[in-house]
Parts: C-alpha cells; sequence; structure tokens
C-alpha cells in the first residue's frame, strides 16, 4: 500500500499529512546517523507515518480553512464521520484506524506507546524512542528544535490538557531532553543539524513511501 493511499482514504487534510511526513523524516535522518544497536528502519517509519491519523477530528477547519483544502462542510462532514467511526478519543481511534489497515502490532504499540504516559514508564525499544522524539521536533508547520516544539505544544494545550499543567509538564519536558540526549548519545549528527532544510529531500521521498 502507498502511503498516500492511506492519507486519502482517511480523508486527512494535507497540514497533516505534511506533519507525519515531517516526523518520519526526522526519524530517518536519525536512523542515517545512528551507530548502534541496530533498529528497524521500516517499523520506525511506518509508525511515524500513521501515529496522528486520528488528529483530523482535533482540527478547527473554521480557523484556516486555506489549509486544508474542499470546502468547509465537506471538512466537518468527514470530522464528525471519523468520530462517529473510530471513536471520540485520539489515542483509541488512532489505534483503531491503524488495525483496520493490517498493521502489524509491533507498528501499533508503537503509536499506543507515544501517549503523554508513557513518559511515566520505563523506557521502552529504541524504535518508540525513535518515533516520539521525532514527534516532538514537529510542529504544526515544519521542523524545530525540541524546546521551541514543546513551548508551542504547552501553550496549545495548557487550558485544555491534564498534562500541560503542573507539575506534570515540567516532569514530561525534562524525560523529553532526557531522551533528546540518550538518543543522541548513538547518533552521529547533532540535534540542531535536523532541520527542514536537511531533511527537504527525505521528504520528498517519503511521499512515496510503500508498505
Amino acid at each position: 500500500m502507498h502511503i498516500q493511499e492511506v492519507y486519502t482514504r482517511f480523508c486527512l487534510p494535507k497540514t497533516l499529512q505534511e506533519h507525519m511526513i515531517r516526523v518520519a523524516a526526522v526519524a530517518d535522518i536519525m536512523i542515517q546517523h545512528w551507530m548502534w544497536p541496530q533498529v528497524d528502519k521500516k517499523l520506525i517509519l511506518l509508525a511515524a507515518l500513521l501515529h496522528d491519523l486520528w488528529n483530523i477530528v482535533k482540527m478547527d477547519f473554521s480557523l484556516h480553512e486555506e489549509w486544508y483544502g474542499h470546502s468547509l462542510f465537506y471538512r466537518q462532514q468527514k470530522k464528525e464521520e471519523t468520530k462517529q467511526k473510530y471513536w471520540n478519543a485520539c489515542h483509541e481511534a488512532t489505534l483503531a484506524m491503524v488495525r483496520e489497515l493490517g498493521i502489524g502490532n509491533d507498528v501499533i504499540a508503537i503509536i499506543d506507546h507515544m501517549g503523554v504516559r508513557s513518559f511515566m514508564e520505563e523506557e521502552g525499544p529504541w524504535e518508540t524512542m525513535f518515533v516520539r522524539y521525532a514527534d516532538m521536533r514537529v510542529n504544526p508547520w515544519s521542523i524545530v528544535w525540541l524546546d521551541e516544539r514543546m513551548s508551542e505544544a504547552h501553550e496549545r494545550y495548557k487550558t485544555t490538557a491534564y498534562w500541560a499543567k503542573e507539575p506534570l509538564w515540567t516532569t514530561i519536558l525534562q524525560h523529553a531532553h532526557e531522551q533528546e540526549e540518550q538518543l543522541f548519545q548513538h547518533i552521529h549528527l547533532l540535534p540542531e543539524q535536523i532541520t527542514e532544510q536537511s531533511t527537504k529531500i527525505i521528504q520528498e521521498q517519503l511521499w512515496k513511501f510503500v508498505f
């Protein structure tokens, strides 16, 4: 299956598609400079390319209709259809959508451990850390520094999400930096070398990803 088929199947807005492409590109460039131990590249990329399928439901199309294409009515209709078919909770619904694609449990396990609660658990496989960290480097528009991404997420959700409130937020931020440090002990690359420009070709290639 072609990744673009998946995005079309679930009627994902272009901005959401681009977000997952960028997350996968961050993971890909890390893999290219990864020294040891061995990791499963296809597993990492597939999880990154699918991890936010449900997020169409979180988008307010009335704010930036020009981002999404199609009419506002069409997008709202697809949002409601997604909620009704896959559930109204993002994490569980994303897992249901991935299962519908017939994706293996190893990919599902990574996506399942990308939630906030995973920051409170012992570290899992390297593949999970790759995808979770890559997601923490991409805001809705581009690849950014870790602190910039975390600051943007905190500002966006500070009044609505339990994890954006203290003292949990400070713990999450601390763990994010610890994971960055742990990963880059094994990567022959600096975090600041991962940018929109340095991943441009990778992003272009990932639009053609087949699994």
